[in-house]
């Protein structure tokens, strides 16, 4: 609606009106309030929102045992990335965690996943994992994964492991949080199996 001033003594229909405000020379003028444009703006809104951020290793076809301290990664290999963020740049808080297993072996992995707000350096899988200072420094959190349901049997079957009562807030640097996994015992693990990590977010 454009402005519009009034003189003493003139009339204005009433339904133009919303609130009129003196402006100290006699005169009046509709108040002007802001809107926010429809986008990813929230106006005095913190948390709220829930995500379920998703992403998963498919190991190389290996059985190669790994040694604690060992990175568990694809053959790539390549960092995990969360859409945990709700925009590119949000923040958050991370409030639970899953692992899911591709297979269920008689010895489970101890796993530990480490999360970034930046990407840090990957190294290959089955080779220990030696964190450069930078990395480090964008480090927000980890979720132990070393108790675990059972789902089918054997190497055909699958497990899950669950982590809750996190709260591991991360402020992203662009629109994920980061994940590497480390092996904190020995594991053998089988050809191909997968790694499936979900977090739970509650997001600002």
């Amino acid at each position: 609606m454009a402005n519009i001033t009034l003189s003493k003594g003139e009339l204005v229909p009433v339904a133009t009106l919303t609130k009129m405000i003196d402006m100290g020379d006699g005169t009046h003028a509709p108040e002007v309030s802001s809107v926010l444009a429809a986008g990813a703006d929230h106006a005095g809104q913190v948390g709220g929102n829930t995500a379920i951020a998703t992403d998963s290793y498919v190991r190389a076809a290996n059985a190669t045992q790994y040694a604690a301290g060992d990175q568990v990664a694809d053959a790539t290999p390549s960092v995990l990335t969360f859409a945990a963020p709700r925009i590119s740049g949000g923040s958050g808080v991370i409030i639970h965690a899953v692992c899911v297993d591709s297979v269920n072996a008689a010895v489970k992995p101890d796993l530990r996943l480490y999360l970034f707000s930046a990407s840090p350096t990957v190294v290959a899988d089955n080779v220990a994992w030696t964190p450069s200072d930078a990395d480090m420094a964008t480090l927000i959190g980890y979720v132990e994964f070393s108790s675990w349901e059972e789902g089918l049997a054997g190497a055909a079957g699958n497990c899950a492991s669950f982590a809750s009562n996190l709260n591991i807030p991360f402020d992203a640097v662009a629109a994920s949080v980061f994940g590497l996994v480390v092996e904190r015992g020995t594991y053998t693990p089988a050809s191909g199996e997968t790694f499936t990590f979900n977090l739970g977010v509650l997001q600002d």
